[in-house]
């Protein structure tokens, strides 16, 4: 039996970047991580994350579930333009690309 997207606890994300969002339904801007989904080739937007491990590569959402980025990040255009398109359902607005912020550091855990 094949995992539906919505069911996998760890996705491999290719072509990857991360972004601060600002949603209409949060008080406060969210971090996200946006990329290609390395089983099935369909882009993806994390939920929001909650803790990096740089040393590993990955990042774990406020559901949970594990995000492991794979290679380099890819260009930041590229990236934004796959998360405004993904997250146009949710009035998202892009408010930086956050890269090199999460993983020019140590392992961090992200206050809600």
């Amino acid at each position: 039996m094949s995992m539906t997207q919505g069911q996998e606890n760890r996705v491999q994300l290719c072509l990857w970047g991360a972004f601060l969002l600002k949603l209409p339904a949060r008080k406060l801007p969210s971090l996200h991580v946006v990329g290609i989904n390395q089983r099935t080739g369909r882009s993806r937007v994390s939920s929001t994350i909650t803790r990096v491990n740089t040393s590993r590569s990955c990042v774990v959402t406020e559901t949970g579930r594990i995000y492991d980025l794979l290679g380099e990040p890819c260009r930041a255009d590229l990236a934004a333009a796959v998360l405004l398109r993904l997250a146009a359902d949710w009035n998202a607005t892009l408010l930086a690309d956050a890269t090199s912020w999460l993983f020019g550091t140590t392992d961090t855990d992200i206050a809600h």
